[in-house]
């Protein structure tokens, strides 16, 4: 599968759904190379993790500088075994993150964690955090 989801528990309510659309963004904005389609899954106020940036997490316009430089590397992402919880106007989603580079022979695995709010009737990523465990 390139640049999807596979979910280990399928989204079943329409917040869920929405929450769970956060990553297709993602996925579709690697495909397309459209950086200002990846950061619209993100809030103004995020703290997002990327793995160019080291362990220093990067806010909104810096995650989006540093796409610019990155994303033409990336073959493609998938994420796996996804789950999507929502409580009221938050929501979080866990996953396996499966990131290919054109300059790779292997893939990146990373257990991911995305926290997400619903604004305004709008979902978004205010928080990426990588998952060590």
């Amino acid at each position: 599968m390139k640049n999807g989801i596979e979910f280990f528990e399928k989204p079943v309510t329409d917040d869920e759904k929405d929450v769970a659309a956060l990553l297709q963004k993602i996925a579709q904005a690697v495909i397309v190379k459209d950086i200002d389609l990846l950061v619209s899954a993100y809030s103004n106020n995020a703290s997002i993790e990327n793995l160019s940036s080291g362990d220093t997490p990067l806010n909104k316009n810096e995650y989006k500088f540093q796409m610019l430089k990155d994303i033409e590397n990336i073959r493609d992402i998938n994420f796996r075994d996804t789950v999507v919880r929502v409580n009221g106007q938050e929501a979080a989603i866990s996953c396996l993150s499966i990131i290919s580079l054109r300059d790779k022979i292997f893939p990146i695995k990373n257990r991911r964690y995305y926290k997400c709010i619903k604004k305004y009737d709008k979902w978004s990523i205010v928080e990426s955090r990588y998952v060590f465990l």
